[in-house]
């Protein structure tokens, strides 16, 4: 009786992983837990090695967002393409990205990039109000703009960029997004 009126506590529960990862496919969409869910919208991952793609598979097009990306590209190169002559999402000039990590800024209009050749990234979508907590910026003053995510970021974002681009694989990349961002996102 005695022990059922103050039972041991149980051990806390080892929180689930930040993302789930589908190995079958070579583009996934990969949901925060609900820690970070009003953080992280998605982590976008890519993989075109080894596979044949024609050129019009080689385009990854994004509507507006206001969320504030960052991109690791692991494998390849990338640019941006400017919309045609007459307004088509896509169709002109090819504006090469900085590349490998890319610190993209919320977008008013869809927006198309493209990869030249084989590529493999992983796109980490923040909230917009989660970026400003996160680092004192307003996401407006990088309205449609891709640049270098270490000289926007800053000396505070560098173990989580380099802990992500240093991982094996996409598993390991996404636990150390956890590691580093959970306990900074709790904590403001």
């Amino acid at each position: 009786l005695a022990s059922m009126l103050s039972p041991t506590p149980a051990p806390a529960p080892t929180p689930p992983p930040l993302l789930a990862v589908d190995t079958l496919h070579t583009a996934r969409l990969v949901w925060p837990r609900p820690a970070l869910a009003q953080c992280v919208m998605a982590v976008m991952l890519r993989d075109t090695r080894g596979l044949q793609l024609s050129d019009a598979q080689r385009h990854n097009y994004f509507a507006a967002s206001p969320c504030c990306t960052i991109s690791w590209l692991f494998h390849g190169s990338g640019a941006m393409v400017e919309p045609g002559p007459g307004g088509e999402l896509g169709g002109g000039a090819h504006r090469p990205l900085p590349v490998p990590l890319i610190f993209s800024g919320p977008s008013n209009r869809p927006q198309v990039s493209w990869n030249p050749g084989e590529a493999q990234v992983l796109m980490l979508a923040l909230m917009p109000d989660a970026f400003t907590a996160l680092t004192g910026l307003a996401p407006s003053a990088f309205m449609n703009r891709h640049l270098p995510a270490r000289e926007v970021l800053g000396p505070a974002w560098q173990p989580l960029l380099d802990a992500v681009w240093h991982a094996p694989d996409d598993a390991v990349r996404l636990a150390q997004i956890d590691i580093h961002l959970d306990p900074w996102w709790q904590a403001v």
